[in-house]
């Protein structure tokens, strides 16, 4: 019995599923494909089939996630990770700020070593070798410079996350509270 089939549920549900649109479009596009049109493996694609609609028809029950903003503190969150990219974006305040710079400095360097890998052929020969290797001590140096930036925040928010913990207990061990 395949792993998507559940015992002790039936095949037919009152409800209809809320994947039944996605997984028929996901379907109506792996019959479109060239290699279904040229007929490659046709007992793997119904199987896959198979298991993609028995997975649609237990799957039905389960809740859908909640939008991004449902959540209380949602919205503040969103909006200040949509400024930090918005600042990181800006080319006259990329290096003006705390850890953006760093963040900048790994995405140019991981980039360009995927570039150099990418580019390179299968042996390396002794100058795409030395490209790539300076690429990845790049990569390495700002992965040190990031890590050295992080390590003190890391503190700080822990003492601040104790802090806050001792004065809610403080609170909780007022007499004020205990004078009932």
């Amino acid at each position: 019995m395949p792993a998507t089939d559940y015992q002790g549920s039936s095949s037919t549900h009152s409800h209809p599923s809320p994947f039944s649109s996605f997984g028929r479009s996901l379907l109506s596009l792996r019959r479109d494909s060239p290699a279904a049109a040229a007929g490659a493996s046709p007992a793997m694609a119904s199987g896959e089939e198979a298991d993609l609609e028995a997975f649609q028809r237990h799957a039905h029950h389960l809740p859908a996630a909640p939008p991004r903003a449902a959540f209380p503190w949602a919205p503040p969150l969103l909006a200040l990770q949509e400024r930090l990219t918005e600042e990181g974006k800006r080319k006259d305040r990329r290096n003006s700020c705390g850890l953006l710079k760093e963040i900048h400095a790994l995405e140019k360097c991981t980039q360009r070593l995927a570039e150099a890998i990418d580019a390179a052929p299968v042996p390396l020969s002794g100058e795409r070798e030395a490209e790539v290797r300076e690429a990845a001590a790049e990569l390495a140096a700002v992965c040190a410079a990031m890590r050295a930036g992080l390590e003190p925040l890391e503190r700080q928010v822990r003492e601040v996350f104790h802090r806050i913990v001792r004065s809610r207990m403080e609170g909780l061990d007022s007499p004020m509270l205990n004078a009932d």
